[in-house]
């Protein structure tokens, strides 16, 4: 019958399942790496930026005051820029990166719940079909009963004069 068929069904659409929240649960822990990393980038590029005006700070008052060594000072004041450039640039590369997994991330509700609504319809397909054939078996087995019994009735009775 169609038991074997919708077991076999059963299976596939639950793999596919457990297939799709595995990939749900890795996006959500990419989705956290990258929230931490925000953050971790984030506080980094907040005291370089503090690090720069110190810096640009120095420079002004050397420049002013003609005292320390300008040169030196204004090197490790674009070394500080440097820095704070590419600390923002890698915090917009996580940033988008993290807006991407946000975008694919909402298009597992739907298929989840897709997925979850045909695991319940082949469940009940399977139910129906196992009492059909259960149903089947026990009206083959009650013919096959009648029958016997009609043909011992008439094996033992002489209705037909057979025995005579």
């Amino acid at each position: 019958g169609d038991v074997p068929y919708y077991e076999e069904q059963l299976e596939l659409v639950i793999s596919e399942l457990q297939a799709a929240e595995r990939r749900q649960a890795s996006m959500l822990e990419t989705t956290n790496e990258n929230l931490i990393q925000m953050r971790t980038v984030h506080f980094e590029l907040i005291e370089t930026e503090n690090i720069v005006d110190e810096c640009y700070s120095k420079v002004k008052n050397a420049r002013i005051e003609g005292s320390g060594n300008l040169q030196e000072l204004e090197q490790e004041w674009e070394g500080h820029l440097s820095k704070k450039t590419q600390l923002a640039k890698k915090l917009e590369q996580i940033y988008d990166r993290a807006s991407k997994l946000l975008d694919k991330d909402l298009d597992f509700h739907p298929l989840l719940m897709d997925l979850e609504q045909k695991k319940a319809e082949t469940r009940d397909l399977l139910r129906v079909s196992r009492q059909l054939e259960a149903q089947g078996q026990t009206f083959t087995a009650t013919i096959s009963a009648v029958g016997l019994y009609i043909k011992r009735q008439m094996l033992n009775s002489d209705c037909l004069g057979w025995n005579s």
